[in-house]
């Protein structure tokens, strides 16, 4: 299991349901690496896509207490709802049977911030976006700095977008 995710300088990651900035080549990075993979969201998470739809491409778990939520999306067949954290471990586990497609694939965990929380001692890397500015933000993620198990692993050059800078880091869970 692995998370993805882009924070500014006080690791901040929204304001209000919506990312803090969006940079063309952050939303590139993410693509590269959960197409054709599994990733694990929120409602508030799945609420925020384009047209509020699961991302194509992709198997999407959503962790949610709504149970009627399901309902809204019985139209698409890359979208799974489950209840409770340990769901997620029986469709992992069976994914041959129920999405072939997907076998082999990596789970990432892309937010929110409850799901981070909730996942993240059982991530082995991190891919983090990190923004060399700080947002007004109202929802945050761990910083990783401050563990004494996530250690970087690897870092993009500094890049800019439009006056802001910005890198790709992974971070690597050393308990794991």
């Amino acid at each position: 299991m692995n998370a993805i995710v882009c924070v500014d300088e006080n690791w901040g990651i929204g304001k209000d349901g919506n990312l803090l900035i969006s940079i063309p080549d952050d939303m590139k990075h993410f693509v590269e690496i959960t197409k054709n993979n599994i990733i694990v969201i929120g409602r508030k998470t799945l609420e925020s896509f384009k047209n509020r739809e699961p991302l194509k491409n992709r198997l999407n778990i959503v962790l949610t207490k709504d149970k009627n939520l399901y309902k809204k999306y019985t139209e698409f067949n890359n979208i799974v709802f489950i209840n409770d954290k340990s769901e997620i471990y029986n469709i992992l586990d069976n994914l041959d049977d129920n999405f072939p497609e997907y076998s082999g694939a990596r789970c990432m965990i892309c937010g929110g911030d409850s799901i981070y929380k909730l996942f993240l001692e059982e991530c082995d890397e991190i891919y983090i976006t990190k923004i060399f500015k700080s947002f007004e933000a109202d929802t945050y993620f761990t910083n990783l700095d401050n563990t004494s198990n996530f250690k970087i692993i690897d870092k993009s050059e500094i890049l800019e977008y439009e006056g802001i800078k910005y890198q790709f880091l992974t971070y690597k869970n050393e308990k794991n």
